[in-house]
């Protein structure tokens, strides 16, 4: 990693997680719960452990509309190949909103990951978007639904 990235990381962190611990503050004992989820899931690097955030069940639009829609061996095979061409690291997930009804939540929130190229070595931050749909079954959440697009 480059000292400018380095830099930039650093001072994108301390700038959005301002307001988040201070909205933090306001989160319900549900929204912290499922907000704990999504930063466990959008954080892990095991590969077993991301597709155990996924429901049996699930169906997404992905990310930009396609391929659409997935379901959980969909991801699992486009993670798999992801995997093998680039290593991610969640430097940033800010929640937009969180809204917790029964055993259903919608998560709208921002990530910002640095993506290595494994071959090349290049890295660049990538930002997205996305909108989760949980589902809390047998006591844990996890994600019946999404979509998701690049850009802040």
């Amino acid at each position: 990693m480059t000292h400018a990235s380095k830099l930039m990381r650093l001072l994108s962190l301390f700038l959005i997680s301002l307001p988040l611990n201070i909205a933090a503050n306001g989160w319900t004992a549900e929204q912290e719960e499922v907000l704990a989820f999504q930063i466990h899931c959008q954080s892990t690097q095991n590969a077993d452990e991301w597709m155990e955030c996924f429901h049996d069940d699930f169906k997404g639009l992905g990310m930009n509309l396609g391929p659409m829609p997935t379901n959980k061996n969909d991801r699992r095979n486009l993670d798999s190949a992801d995997r093998e061409t680039f290593a991610r690291e969640l430097i940033l997930l800010k929640p937009l909103s969180i809204y917790v009804n029964g055993n259903f939540a919608i998560v709208n929130y921002v990530v910002q990951q640095q993506q290595t190229n494994k071959k090349t070595g290049e890295e660049t931050i990538q930002v997205s978007r996305w909108m989760d749909v949980l589902l809390k079954d047998n006591g844990k959440w996890s994600w019946i639904s999404d979509h998701g697009v690049t850009g802040p």
